[in-house]
């Protein structure tokens, strides 16, 4: 419970310093890191159907700093 706490102190802060869509990049990009993560910290083989996901998002975050 204290961590969710925490966590919204910090992402309210980070929105407050970087601004809304630079603090939703950072949001968009979860899925990447979690995957690499658990990857090279579990052994995972993450399937095609979640690799296609963590493309189609990495390619959104790039256009949105194409903007």
């Amino acid at each position: 419970m204290l961590i969710g706490a925490v966590a919204n102190v910090v992402y309210s802060r980070a929105v407050a310093s970087l601004g809304a869509l630079e603090t939703a990049l950072f949001t968009a990009a979860v899925p990447g890191v979690t995957t690499l993560g658990a990857v090279l910290l579990l052994g995972e083989q993450p399937g095609a159907l979640v690799m296609v996901g963590v493309g189609v998002v990495t390619v959104g975050m790039a256009l949105s700093l194409l903007r």
